[in-house]
């Protein structure tokens, strides 16, 4: 079987169940995206681990020890997934919105992680430090952890139900 006849047959199936074959590549961008996701976690993670292994510095080993770039390998497969959405013209709109806004949120949470665990790195650099016995500052990192998951819950929200991020926070306001 030649690859032309294989696209020929690929061609009329789709023509003849369009939900089967709009399911079928659905279902073929979330193993693409799973794949994106491994890569990406191997060469972003497995490779920072390597470098950071390789410095006599401490800081990036405390980068790496927090998971901020296994937080940040989640974003480029919800790009893939943001981007893709358009090529699937058989999906109901609905479902393709769906989709978009979900792997937008999904992106979001995932900074939002990587900045939380990027603050958790620096507070446990600042805490090996002598001045850190004299001015203790971790209950400045909790405070902005906090304010930053707020501000990231109210964003991954506004993205995922498309509304504005302010309308929700003047919302929040109003309590």
């Amino acid at each position: 079987m030649s690859m032309d006849q294989i696209i020929e047959f690929l061609k009329r199936w789709s023509d003849e169940s369009p939900l089967m074959a709009a399911g079928l590549g659905l279902l073929l961008l979330a193993i693409l995206a799973i794949i994106v996701h491994r890569i990406t976690r191997i060469l972003l993670v497995q490779g920072m681990k390597r470098l950071a292994a390789q410095t006599k510095s401490h800081w990036d080993d405390e980068l790496v020890g927090h998971g901020i770039f296994r937080n940040l390998s989640h974003v480029i497969p919800a790009f893939i997934i943001y981007a893709s959405v358009d090529w699937f013209d058989r999906v109901p709109v609905e479902i393709l919105t769906i989709i978009e806004r979900v792997s937008v949120g999904y992106g979001i949470l995932f900074v939002v992680l990587a900045i939380g665990a990027l603050l958790n790195a620096l507070s446990a650099l600042y805490q090996k430090r002598p001045a850190a016995k004299e001015r203790p500052l971790k209950g400045f990192f909790q405070i902005a952890k906090f304010v930053i998951y707020c501000v990231g819950a109210v964003l991954v929200i506004a993205a995922v139900f498309d509304r504005s991020p302010l309308l929700l926070f003047s919302g929040l306001g109003a309590l």
